[in-house]
C-alpha cells in the first residue's frame, strides 16, 4: 500500500489520522515538527504528504514550497482550521492538491486520501544525499538543482553508494553493479570512476567530501552530508 507522511503537531489529531490510514492498510510515518518532517521527507519516497500549516520548527508555508521543489508532482493534502479560507486558497495556489478542515469527519478524510491517491500517478523513486538528488528509474542526477550528466557506469556507481549511506561497498561489488558481467575491466576502474565522480560533483559543490575511501575495503558515503 502507498506510504504516507503525516506532519501534524497536535498529538490527538495525529493519532486519529494514523489510526484511520493504517486501518486502510497504509504505512504512515509521522512528525510533530516541521524540520523533522522535512528530514523524513528527504529520506523517504512518499505517495502522499498530509501537512499541517501551524508547525513548530519549520512552518507549513515554508515546508510546502520545499516539498514542491524537491518533488513537483508530490500528492499533498493540507490540514487547516475551519474558517481559515484565505489559508486554504493560498495553499491551493502554492500547489496543494486538496485540503481537509479541522475538525474533520473520519469518513471524509479516508475518502479524500483514497480519491487523491487514485488519480495521482506514483512518483518515481528519489534518493537524496546532501546536495545530490538521484532518480534511479529516470537515470537522472542533480547537484544543487543543476543537472549532472554522467556516463552509465558512473551513474550506477553513485546509485549504488546512495542506496545505503555509511554502508561500505567493496570494489568487487561496485564493479559488478557498474559493468555487470563484463570481464575486461578491473577493480582499478572503480577507483578511476570515483575520482572522476568526485571532481564532477565538486565543480558544483567545491567542499563536497561525501565519498569516503575505506582503505582495504572499498567506498562509502559519509553520514551527515
Amino acid at each position: 500500500m502507498p506510504r504516507i507522511l503525516l506532519i501534524e503537531d497536535d498529538p490527538h489529531i495525529a493519532d486519529v489520522v494514523v489510526f484511520l490510514l493504517e486501518e486502510q492498510g497504509h504505512r504512515v510515518d509521522r512528525a510533530t515538527d516541521g524540520r523533522i518532517g522535512w528530514g523524513l521527507y528527504q529520506k523517504g519516497n512518499y505517495a502522499l504528504v498530509i501537512l499541517d500549516l501551524g508547525l513548530p520548527g519549520m512552518h507549513g508555508w515554508e515546508l510546502l514550497p520545499k516539498i514542491r521543489d524537491l518533488q513537483p508532482a508530490q500528492a499533498l493534502i493540507l490540514l487547516t482550521a475551519l474558517g481559515e479560507e484565505p489559508e486554504r486558497v493560498k495553499g491551493l495556489t502554492l500547489g496543494a492538491d486538496d485540503y481537509i478542515t479541522k475538525p474533520f469527519s473520519n469518513p471524509e478524510l479516508v475518502a479524500r486520501v483514497r480519491n487523491l491517491l487514485r488519480r495521482v500517478p506514483p512518483l518515481p523513486e528519489l534518493r537524496v544525499y546532501g546536495p545530490i538528488r538521484l532518480w534511479p528509474e529516470k537515470g537522472e542526477v542533480t547537484v544543487n538543482g543543476v543537472s549532472l550528466t554522467l556516463p552509465l557506469h558512473e551513474f550506477r556507481l553513485l546509485e549504488c553508494l546512495m542506496s545505503q549511506v555509511r554502508q561500505i561497498f567493496s570494489r568487487e561489488l561496485l564493479l559488478l553493479h557498474m559493468y555487470g558481467d563484463e570481464l575486461d575491466v578491473t577493480d582499478r576502474a572503480v577507483d578511476q570512476a570515483v575520482k572522476r565522480l568526485r571532481k564532477k560533483i565538486q565543480r558544483l559543490v567545491p567542499d563536497f567530501d561525501g565519498i569516503e575511501t575505506v582503505y582495504g575495503q572499498g567506498y562509502r558515503l559519509r553520514e551527515g552530508n
